[in-house]
């Protein structure tokens, strides 16, 4: 009877166990994510007005990286610097010399400035509070955060599993 009362608090202790190092693995693979993603040049920028709804919002969080400037085309969201404020628009139109015109989606004419590369911020790989993958960004560092956290599971997994079997082979004669 002692015996399998003590069993079953080793398995309580067990899953208390296991949550805990599923929330560590977690947290790791989370942090692990923004260093990665910092390091390869992303970075989080906040929308400070309505110009872009219903596309963005103010407050929304977009991340954005800073792709070569042929990857830039009409249509995308792109993120430059207009005094020492961020502004995040469209691009409506790429002149022949290379210059962005852009517009807020909420807005009804083009920003008064030509945009030169020199002036853009980013272009964004995560939009407001949804993933919004622009076509032509894609690259081998998109995948990265999603690769991360394939490899923090499986690692996650395969130590439960190897700690399931071990803990029920030393626990087989209580049971």
């Amino acid at each position: 009877m002692i015996y399998k009362l003590e069993g079953k608090l080793k398995k309580s202790n067990l899953v208390i166990k296991y949550l805990a190092m599923a929330l560590k693995s977690i947290f790791l693979a989370f942090l692990l994510t923004i260093v990665v993603a910092l390091i390869i040049g992303f970075r989080p920028v906040r929308v400070i007005s309505n110009s872009m709804n219903p596309t963005l919002y103010k407050g929304d969080v977009i991340i954005i990286y800073k792709p070569k400037q042929n990857e830039f085309k009409v249509g995308d969201i792109l993120t430059f610097t207009s005094g020492s404020t961020n502004v995040t628009h469209r691009i409506i139109e790429i002149t022949e010399e290379g210059y962005f015109v852009t517009q807020g989606d909420a807005n009804d004419s083009p920003d008064g400035n030509e945009i030169t590369y020199n002036k853009t911020t980013g272009k964004p790989y995560v939009v407001g509070k949804t993933y919004y993958m622009l076509r032509g960004a894609l690259s081998w560092f998109t995948y990265v955060p999603n690769l991360l956290t394939l490899l923090a599971a499986i690692v996650l997994l395969s130590q439960i599993n190897s700690s399931t079997k071990e803990l029920l082979e030393k626990n087989a004669q209580y049971l």
